[in-house]
């Protein structure tokens, strides 16, 4: 079972992945635990791990990936104007940093 980094689960805006990491292992945790549990290693038993992180971070992955789009059609000063905006009015403030879509839209 691969978790955060490995398993290419990683934030859009960054690349970065050990918060999502440490989800994926709580998650992945469980799965094992359960599976030992129930003597079931089946890979329809496993799939929980996969349901479980997509629940838990896929969301903000989703909203990574939109948001890196728009970034890339956009230049330089475009960029500037929008985050010149948005930190005006506090909404940057209100963002985690490890998890800014989740904070702005979970």
């Amino acid at each position: 079972m691969l978790i955060g980094d490995a398993a290419g689960i990683t934030k859009p805006w960054s690349f970065g992945g050990v918060i999502y990491g440490f989800h994926c292992a709580k998650i992945a945790s469980r799965v094992v635990f359960d599976a030992f549990e129930k003597n079931n290693f089946s890979g329809n038993f496993l799939k929980a791990y996969e349901r479980g992180w997509k629940k838990t971070v896929g969301r903000s992955i989703r909203l990574g990936l939109i948001g890196r789009a728009v970034f890339k059609k956009m230049n330089n000063k475009q960029i500037d104007l929008l985050f010149g905006r948005f930190g005006k009015t506090g909404f940057l403030n209100k963002m985690d940093m490890d998890f800014p879509l989740l904070a702005v839209f979970g």
